[in-house]
């Protein structure tokens, strides 16, 4: 949805340009280049604008302080929690660093070798709700970049867990 904005936003702007470099005297290639610099700065614009930042405020229990966190997940290291968002049920969770068992980096092998929809699938010591799968997509996987966006978002979270289990 955010695309079809930016690209709306866009369309709107290399009109806009075309009439105001025209009255100017802006004709012909030149015309053509500014334009299309406009049009793409306010698509990239406009798209990174409603990027999500992070978990809502509201999403987290009270007194929790993110000191690490994505969509999905957070950490707060003063209290020693982590938060999750599970992916198919949307459950959220406030667990102990001590409820956590283990965490795996799952994925789909896309075009090119890239990984598309990366997961971590963490297991908890929660027998209502064992197993979290916690998405990293903030990123659109069309194109190859934003799939590596969420490649590298997803191998640094587990790197993330590891070491804080492991290092306090």
């Amino acid at each position: 949805m955010r695309t079809i904005l930016a690209l709306i936003a866009a369309f709107v702007v290399w009109s806009l340009a075309a009439f105001v470099l025209q009255m100017v005297g802006f004709f012909g290639l030149l015309g053509f280049v500014l334009q299309l610099a406009a049009a793409v700065a306010v698509f990239f614009l406009v798209k990174a604008a409603g990027k999500d930042k992070g978990p809502s405020a509201s999403a987290l229990p009270p007194g929790f302080s993110t000191d690490f966190h994505h969509d999905n997940i957070a950490i707060d290291t003063k209290s020693n929690r982590v938060w999750l968002r599970d992916r198919k049920s949307g459950q959220t969770s406030t667990l102990d660093k001590g409820n956590l068992l283990r965490w795996t980096h799952r994925y789909t092998t896309g075009n090119h070798g890239t990984w598309v929809k990366n997961f971590i699938d963490v297991e908890v010591r929660d027998l209502n709700h064992p197993k979290y799968e916690v998405a990293f997509n903030r990123h659109s996987e069309l194109s190859i970049f934003g799939a590596r966006k969420n490649q590298a978002e997803c191998e640094e979270w587990q790197s993330r867990l590891t070491t804080w289990i492991n290092n306090t």
